[in-house]
């Protein structure tokens, strides 16, 4: 259930989409009382990826409203990310590899397997990746790769890190990192 700040955001979302619908106002009409407010590119990435999970229908593996927590990234990181070319992602809070595997449908032995430890983020985890189509050290052996990642300051995937990051460049290329590189 949402609370009531939720409620009347929610009822007010909805008269202006039937205010647009009945056309008292157009959609560019919005699109320039938006653009006289700015929003922060943490604000904007939080937005992007809270509707990403939204259309995928997080909400009804869930069984309640699902909102992300802005990244913790300052906004020179920000930039940083940008200009590395990398995406920036989030893991939400509580979901498992199971939760993730119905909502990304991706069926896996290892979601149910009590040989996978399952251990969700107790905060949203937000996390940046190449952009690039071939993997970093692919010329490398695992624990080569695993050495240069932590030299490197980056982190290391778990299996749900990777099942979102999976999800995401399918979502704009089609087609699953691993059916090119294996």
């Amino acid at each position: 259930m949402y609370n009531s700040n939720e409620t009347e955001r929610q009822i007010t979302i909805d008269l202006i989409r039937e205010l647009i619908k009945d056309k008292y106002i157009k959609k560019n009409d919005i699109k320039k009382i938006i653009s006289d407010y700015s929003i922060s590119s943490q604000e904007e990435e939080r937005i992007k990826m809270e509707e990403w999970y939204k259309t995928l229908g997080i909400e009804r593996i869930t069984k309640k409203p699902f909102y992300l927590s802005p990244p913790y990234f300052t906004d020179k990181e920000m930039q940083e990310i940008e200009e590395k070319n990398e995406f920036l992602l989030c893991l939400p809070a509580g979901l498992t590899a199971k939760d993730l595997s119905i909502l990304f449908n991706m069926p896996s032995w290892v979601c149910n397997s009590s040989l996978v430890s399952q251990f969700p983020e107790t905060e949203d985890l937000w996390f940046a990746v190449s952009k690039n189509k071939e993997p970093e050290y692919l010329d490398r052996t695992c624990y080569e790769g695993m050495r240069m990642c932590k030299k490197n300051g980056k982190l290391n995937m778990s299996l749900e890190r990777y099942m979102v990051f999976c999800a995401y460049i399918y979502k704009i290329t089609e087609k699953f990192p691993d059916q090119e590189y294996k």
